[in-house]
């Protein structure tokens, strides 16, 4: 007994193993857990994406509206002016847009015009083609009031401009 009573018990290899096996737990957590948030931020900005592609969608369906609006009341008559101002919301998703109408050669399918909506963070693109029976001209506008006019040629404008 006089050789044993100066040998730890257990060896020395124990309290290393105990420090490694933290050391490992903790950086594999790590790892999972910034995985865990790097995967959420992205279905956030997924989901994002998605919100703004549909709220261009149902502004740029009433921008459609509102053009086709002008188009009857120009048909009305001979020698008509039409400029009337809409007001839609001035940001999707927290992102600003901008409102484009193009004529028939740029325009998808058989389509006279296409009103083209894009965001800007993240960028979004949203083209509505639509028939019309009077000459589409080019214009554009940001988000938020946007001025329809026919004179002529129907167009879009920045809001609040005659």
């Amino acid at each position: 007994m006089t050789g044993d009573a100066t040998r730890p018990l257990g060896g020395t290899d124990r309290a290393a193993t105990s420090a490694l096996t933290t050391v490992l737990t903790a950086a594999i957590t790590t790892v999972l857990i910034s995985g865990i948030l790097i995967a959420g931020g992205q279905l956030v900005e997924d989901q994002r994406g998605n919100s703004i592609d549909r709220q261009l969608e149902t502004i740029g369906e009433r921008l459609v509206e509102e053009l086709v609006r002008a188009e009857q009341i120009a048909a009305a008559g001979s020698n008509v002016r039409v400029s009337f101002e809409t007001n839609h919301v001035e940001q999707v998703a927290g992102s600003g847009y901008a409102v484009s109408l193009a004529a028939d050669p740029s325009c998808p399918g058989d389509a006279d015009g296409c009103l083209t909506l894009r965001s800007v963070e993240p960028t979004v693109e949203v083209t509505i083609p639509f028939d019309s029976d009077v000459p589409v001209g080019p214009g554009s506008a940001s988000g938020g009031a946007v001025r329809v006019v026919f004179d002529g040629q129907l167009t879009i404008e920045g809001g609040g401009s005659s």
